[in-house]
């Protein structure tokens, strides 16, 4: 089988995985959102302490920190792109 291919087929079943625990968890926020929607930052919290405890028993304590920062980076970057739209004013054509 071609290489490319085979690169492609395991990032697709990749993506397949991350959007089916995605849903899963998903629907069980939003059932605690319907139980307590107050509590929104907390459920937040707990979900971000598991993802956490996930990475560092994964990839130790530096790898989580590389993790972390590349996803504030990805916040700041999408940030810098939605200052630019609003910045912007649209002209009619």
């Amino acid at each position: 089988m071609n290489v490319l291919l085979v690169k492609r087929l395991r990032m697709v079943a990749k993506i397949q995985k991350i959007s089916e625990v995605m849903h899963k968890a998903e629907e069980l926020i939003m059932e605690e959102m319907k139980k307590s929607p107050q509590d929104a930052v907390l459920i937040a919290s707990a979900f971000l302490a598991v993802t956490r405890n996930l990475y560092v028993n994964t990839l130790g304590v530096e790898g989580t920190i590389k993790m972390f920062e590349a996803v504030l980076e990805t916040f700041l970057y999408t940030e810098q792109l939605v200052d630019q739209f609003r910045l912007e004013k649209p002209t009619i054509h």
